[in-house]
C-alpha cells in the first residue's frame, strides 16, 4: 500500500567533510572523500506561512512534515533501496519498526539482534514476519556484522545503506513538540542516546525550524541521557574530552547500551553548541524513575525512559534546568516489552480467601 506524500524540499546530499552537495539517491557516503552525507534542504524564511499552512493542513501522521524529509515519492511504491529485502542492526525497538514496514510494503526483512535482547521485542518483529538473527555479543558486535553484510550484498540496511535518510525521520519529534507548543522551541530536551542519531537530528530539527522560519531564535538546550554502565557520550561531555567506547556495556537500559555509537562525537558536539549538559544514572535510579512515572502519571516507560525521566531530575537538582521552563522529555519506548522482575509481582495463591489475607496482610493495612 502507498502513502501519498507532498512536495519535499530536499536539494540533495551534502557532504559534512567536504561540503560536496550530491544527488539524493542511494549512495551513503561521500562520492568525492567517502565522509558522512545528509539531506539538505531548500529554506526560505519568507515561505514560512505557507509552509506552516501546509503542515497545519497535512494527515496527523510525520507525512505532515513532508516538506522537511528526503521523500520524494510515495512510500511503498517501489522497493526500499532497490532492494527486495530490508535489513538492520538493532537493540529491539527499531527490529519492530523495520519488521512492520517491510510487512507493508510487501518486503522481506532480516533483523539481527543481541541474544540478550528483551523477548517481547523479538516477539513483535517476528509477528510482522522477519527474520530474526539473534547474536551472541554486544549490539557493537551486531552492528558490525551488519557492516560486513551490508558490503557483501545488496540489501538495504536502514542504519547503513540507507543511514542518510532513516536518520531523517528522528527529526519529526522536535517538528511535533514545536507545533504543539505552538511553533515555539522547549528551553530544555532531554534525549535518551543509544548511537547519537537522535540527539544530532534533534540539532538539525531546530536549526531548520528556524532557518524556515517557523519558529523564533530563542534558545533549546539539548541534553544527553545515558546510563552509568554506558555512558560513553555523556562522560565525554562532563569530562570535556572525545568520546571513549565502552567494551562491554553493562545497564538494564538495554535498548541504548551501544558502547561505540556511531554519532557519539557529534552527540557531544551538539550538546556543547546548545550550552546542554549530560548525566548518566545508575540502574535504581533508572528503576525509580519508571515506577515515578508510572504511579504518577499512568505512563509505563522502558528503561530507556527510566534513564531520560532519572536525568531530567539531575539536572534539574543541579540547577541546569529551572522554574518556569519548558522541558521535553523523550520517552521513546513502552514498557509492555519488558520482562516484569520477581520482585514487581506479589506472590501466587490458592483460590482460597484466607491465603489471600494471608499472603498480601500488608496490602490491605
Amino acid at each position: 500500500m502507498a502513502i501519498a506524500t507532498r512536495s519535499t524540499l530536499l536539494q540533495g546530499l551534502r557532504c559534512r567533510a567536504c561540503g560536496e552537495l550530491q544527488p539524493a539517491d542511494e549512495r551513503y557516503v561521500c562520492a568525492e572523500c567517502l565522509g558522512p552525507i545528509e539531506p539538505e534542504y531548500d529554506l526560505d524564511r519568507s515561505r514560512a506561512e505557507d509552509l506552516r499552512a501546509e503542515i497545519t493542513e497535512g494527515p496527523r501522521t510525520l507525512w505532515r512534515y513532508a516538506p522537511l524529509l528526503p521523500v520524494r515519492d510515495a512510500v511503498g511504491d517501489s522497493p526500499v533501496g532497490w532492494t527486495p529485502l530490508i535489513a538492520c542492526a538493532s537493540t529491539g525497538n527499531l527490529a519492530g519498526a523495520v519488521a512492520a514496514a517491510a510487512a507493508r510494503s510487501g518486503l522481506r526483512a532480516l533483523v539481527f539482534v543481541p541474544e540478550t535482547t528483551e523477548p517481547g521485542k523479538i516477539a513483535s518483529a517476528a509477528a510482522y514476519g522477519a527474520h530474526v538473527v539473534r547474536v551472541t555479543g554486544t549490539y557493537d558486535q551486531v552492528n558490525r556484522l551488519c557492516g560486513r553484510l551490508a558490503d557483501e550484498h545488496g540489501w538495504g540496511f536502514v542504519n547503513f545503506t540507507l543511514r542518510p535518510y532513516y536518520a531523517e525521520g528522528s527529526k519529526t519529534l522536535l517538528f511535533e513538540c514545536a507545533e504543539q507548543l505552538g511553533w515555539t522551541l522547549p528551553h530544555h530536551v532531554v534525549v535518551p542516546v543509544g548511537s547519537g542519531a537522535l540527539l544530532t537530528r534533534t540539532a538539525t530539527a531546530a536549526a531548520q525550524l528556524r532557518a524556515a522560519g517557523l519558529v523564533d531564535d530563542g534558545h533549546c538546550h539539548i541534553h544527553a541521557a545515558q546510563a552509568s554502565g554506558c555512558a560513553p557520550v555523556s562522560d565525554a561531555v562532563l569530562g570535556g574530552r572525545p568520546v571513549t567506547p565502552v567494551r562491554i556495556p553493562e545497564t538494564i537500559a538495554k535498548s541504548i547500551a551501544i558502547g561505540a555509537p556511531s554519532d557519539g562525537d557529534g552527540a557531544v558536539s551538539v550538546v556543547n553548541a546548545s550550552g546542554g549538559s549530560a548525566a548518566s544514572v545508575g540502574d535504581s535510579d533508572i528503576a525509580d524513575a519508571i515506577a515515578l512515572l508510572a504511579t504518577t502519571e499512568g505512563i509505563f516507560i522502558e528503561p530507556a525512559g527510566g534513564v531520560v525521566v532519572a536525568t531530567a531530575r539531575e539536572l534539574a537538582r543541579r540547577g541546569v534546568i529551572h522554574d518556569g521552563e519548558t522541558v521535553v522529555l523523550y520517552l521513546t519506548g513502552s514498557g509492555y516489552k519488558q520482562e516484569p522482575t520477581t520482585g514487581e509481582l506479589g506472590p501466587v495463591i490458592p483460590p482460597d480467601a484466607d491465603a489471600f489475607h494471608l499472603a498480601y496482610e500488608e496490602v490491605l493495612r
